[in-house]
């Protein structure tokens, strides 16, 4: 039997997940024809649909210490995204950026929540700087200008005073920099006399920098930069971390602060592989590590909740729409001695199609229209969906 098209373009998919501090998984699905933001309690339970747009919301991520989201919109698939905070106990989202025509890349949150990071081509349209704002505030202070072309903000330092910045000359060509955030000193981390990629950045406990790259190499590696040698013409070497067996790619890695939890995944024939660990003592390779169990596809990307102790997977194949996977990390991380805690059992948390509950965001608490604050006055948001 043949299909048309439009069944499969029609099937739905859920991605970006993200932990809240109380270990509830948000993340995005466009059940409703337009990515909205849903959240889980439990495994394959009915979601809970927080907004009810007409415009497709771009991203989402949850605060590290508050019961709240961030996410970004965009008007007419403009790509220029405004800014928006929801928070998860009220139901009532506030309006941070109001600059219609310029796009705000998302830099994550502060390691205390009370603020977040983002570039902006506010100055004009070639040129992306780089802002710091309140978590509650109208204003953003821009801390860093930038030289012209594309620049983001990679991570941010656990004690809260730097950012990694990551201009983007060419797809080969990334370059990273440590912007100290009181100063608006930026200095070059990495080398100057080489292209090389660098993505997935993210601090280890050790206050060294990790990242995927394909410095010095043909394909991509888990890469170790040592900071304190910034500056000057960048670092002339990056150690290597981790790399796949027959040299196949890293596709991606996150790395918890304060824990040194750690997941990985290889690009393996076009199949991936993932990896749930932490780093050794001397941060110089990812230890007791375990593979989630999961079926033969493709992986998208890895988030790693509170304490790095859960990790969120994105995953998809040819017969298996976008789904997030939930796997354990505390006991494998720790090398348990009991085979089957130390296993990478998974849990599938969303299944694409499921309906939302039937009351959702602040519509469950209020059964009104949400309203979004945008300076000092405010608006009717999308409507609440249909009992």
């Amino acid at each position: 039997m043949q299909y048309g098209v439009a069944r499969y373009i029609g099937i739905d998919s859920t991605d970006t997940p993200t932990f809240t501090p109380g270990g509830d998984l948000a993340y995005l699905a466009d059940t409703t024809g337009t990515p909205q933001v849903y959240r889980l309690d439990e495994p394959d339970s009915y979601p809970e649909r927080l907004t009810a747009h007409d415009e497709r919301v771009s991203f989402v991520d949850a605060s590290p210490t508050r019961d709240e989201l961030l996410f970004g919109m965009d008007e007419g698939s403009n790509e220029r995204d405004q800014l928006y905070r929801y928070d998860l106990e009220t139901g009532e989202e506030q309006q941070l950026t109001d600059e219609p025509e310029a796009k705000h890349l998302w830099g994550g949150w502060g390691p205390e929540g009370d603020r977040f990071a983002f570039a902006a081509n506010r100055r004009q349209g070639d040129t992306f700087d780089v802002y710091v704002q309140g978590r509650d505030s109208e204003g953003a202070d821009l801390v860093w200008e930038g030289p012209g072309g594309f620049v983001g903000v990679a991570a941010w330092h656990p004690d809260g005073d730097a950012l990694i910045l990551q201009e983007s000359n060419s797809s080969s060509d990334v370059v990273l920099y440590w912007l100290d955030i009181d100063t608006g000193a930026a200095e070059r981390l990495t080398d100057t006399g080489e292209e090389a990629r660098y993505h997935h950045v993210a601090f280890g406990p050790d206050g060294d920098l990790y990242t995927v790259t394909d410095y010095g190499a043909e394909t991509a590696y888990v890469g170790r930069i040592d900071t304190d040698a910034r500056g000057g013409g960048g670092v002339d070497s990056v150690e290597t971390i981790e790399q796949g067996p027959e040299e196949w790619n890293v596709d991606s890695l996150q790395i918890d602060a304060d824990s040194g939890r750690a997941a990985y995944t290889l690009n393996v024939d076009g199949y991936s592989e993932t990896y749930l660990g932490e780093l050794s003592a001397d941060g110089s390779a990812i230890v007791d590590t375990v593979e989630p169990e999961l079926p033969d596809g493709v992986v998208a990307g890895v988030e790693l909740g509170p304490d790095g102790e859960r990790a969120a997977i994105e995953f998809s194949a040819d017969d298996h729409p976008h789904s997030i996977y939930v796997a354990g990390t505390g006991s494998a991380a720790k090398g348990a001695a009991d085979a089957d805690a130390g296993s990478g059992d998974t849990e599938r948390f969303t299944t694409p199609g499921r309906s939302a509950s039937r009351r959702t965001g602040s519509c469950a608490r209020r059964r009104s229209a949400t309203r979004r604050s945008t300076g000092g006055r405010s608006r009717r948001t999308g409507r609440c969906p249909t009992a």
